[in-house]
């Protein structure tokens, strides 16, 4: 944890960048449903740059048919993320508690770093300034990430984490 500015920003130890290896990188114009990545396994860092003033929906611990998600709705031109549990894995979670919300400065440029493993998803927000974590069981095929947003540049690293 750190102070800047009067603002508590929360992120992981350092040592985890020990652990991570990089496995690919995109920067692209997305317009419409696109798959982002499919990585082997949930073991993994996503760190994606959305511009401002863009919405849209990225899907995590997705199966091919989109049927079995975790989604993360972003609002950069207002300042609101959602993440939604609801529908993860094959039990899934049938509880008044399934979401989580988060509001940031509106008009302004999204990053996100989303550390995944098999039973958690942690979406750190602009550095550490906002965190949402949440338990999630996905099915072990359940690894594609997509993202449904409307004519913008996204620019996306996924690391492997050891």
């Amino acid at each position: 944890m750190k102070v800047k500015g009067n603002q508590l920003y929360q992120y992981p130890v350092e040592e985890m960048n020990k652990t991570k290896r990089l496995l690919e990188e995109k920067a692209e114009k997305i317009n419409g449903l696109v798959t982002l990545h499919q990585p082997d396994e949930n073991a993994y860092e996503l760190e994606i740059l959305l511009p401002e003033n863009q919405q849209g929906i990225l899907y995590l611990l997705a199966n091919k048919e989109r049927t079995r998600y975790l989604k993360v709705d972003f609002d950069s031109e207002r300042g609101f993320v959602e993440v939604d549990r609801t529908n993860v894995g094959i039990g899934k979670m049938n509880e008044t508690k399934s979401t989580r919300q988060s509001k940031f400065l509106p008009n302004k440029e999204l990053k996100m770093n989303i550390f995944v493993d098999t039973s958690s998803v942690e979406i750190f927000f602009n550095d550490g300034l906002k965190v949402l974590s949440s338990l999630a069981f996905p099915e072990k095929e359940d690894t594609f990430i997509f993202l449904e947003m409307k004519e913008s540049h996204v620019s996306t690293r996924l690391f492997k984490i050891e």
